[in-house]
């Protein structure tokens, strides 16, 4: 404290409010269905999770393998949580567990036209790391984050290597 407070002491000050629910829990009533992007690129994949809630909206936890995962509007399959999308356009996605299901809207982009990484330049120490991201734009502008798993990483030069989308620093150099 710099100053001298008139009091003698610092005054509380409430900066929040906390709302606690108090019903009790119950059986799963709705779901949210979570994602990174909205829009994909055709051909690539995307990776999709579900939040659940009861009447209460307290949350429910649900097992990854007890969603069924199915689409409409475009063509494609899911292994697992992951969508790999095979046609172009809008479509829905839905997650069902039990008798409850949700839709959450997607837009299938045409391949992209353009790659981006999230860092143009890095300066790493010896054995340091960085992640990267990749999006893309397709030909008519749209953009998408892509699923690292569907990016081919190299390197060029004996500077280091890549673990999915974490490139390791292994030599110095440019």
């Amino acid at each position: 404290i710099v100053n001298s407070p008139s009091d003698g002491f610092p005054r509380g000050v409430a900066t929040a409010v906390g709302i606690f629910s108090i019903a009790p829990p119950s059986a799963l009533d709705g779901m949210i269905i979570d994602t990174d992007d909205t829009n994909v690129f055709v051909n690539t994949s995307r990776n999709f999770s579900v939040r659940g809630y009861d009447r209460y909206f307290n949350p429910i936890d649900i097992g990854q393998n007890d969603i069924h995962w199915s689409v409409s509007g475009v063509a494609g399959n899911f292994k697992g949580n992951t969508f790999y999308p095979s046609s172009v356009g809008t479509g829905k996605i839905k997650a069902t567990v039990n008798g409850v299901t949700s839709e959450l809207e997607i837009s299938v982009l045409s391949s992209p036209v353009q790659l981006q990484l999230n860092k143009k330049q890095i300066q790493l120490p010896l054995n340091g790391s960085q992640v990267f991201t990749v999006s893309g734009k397709n030909k008519n502008g749209y953009h998408a984050y892509i699923n690292p798993s569907d990016v081919s990483w190299t390197v060029k030069g004996n500077i280091g290597k890549f673990s999915n989308d974490t490139f390791i620093a292994t030599n110095q150099g440019t």
